[in-house]
């Protein structure tokens, strides 16, 4: 069976994934603490615009999810910064969270504020 890591990496390398879900459970089932990583790690990525109010980057999006937060990395961000996108799945992979790779239902480039709209590949 394929380590995780391997899985995800089989989705992005052959793009059969638009965004990777990083879950905030570990793979035992537990939450994953501290509770504000998804706010943290997505920040790395924000902006502050000209009303001087937080704005997240559309690569690198924080998301509640099934009642627990989650992260949502659009594959884009891999060929526009790979030393980014390496940063976030090693971050997951190292912390042992749930990771899933999605695909957007349609395809349409309509950005990833709704996530309803995505659903799940079938993971190796």
């Amino acid at each position: 069976m394929k380590a995780m890591s391997e899985v995800v990496a089989d989705c992005v390398a052959s793009r059969s994934c638009d965004a990777v879900l990083i879950l905030g459970k570990v793979s035992s089932g537990h939450i994953f603490r501290p509770g504000d990583w998804v706010y943290r790690l997505a920040g790395q990525f924000s902006t502050f615009g000209g009303d001087g109010r937080l704005k997240y980057s559309p690569c690198v999006r924080p998301l509640t999810i099934e009642g627990g937060r989650g992260l949502l990395v659009d594959i884009r961000l891999e060929e526009r910064d790979p030393a980014a996108f390496r940063f976030v799945m090693d971050f997951a992979i190292d912390n042992d969270l749930l990771i899933r790779c999605l695909g957007w239902a349609g395809r349409e480039d309509s950005g990833l504020d709704r996530v309803a709209a995505w659903r799940d590949i079938e993971m190796g």
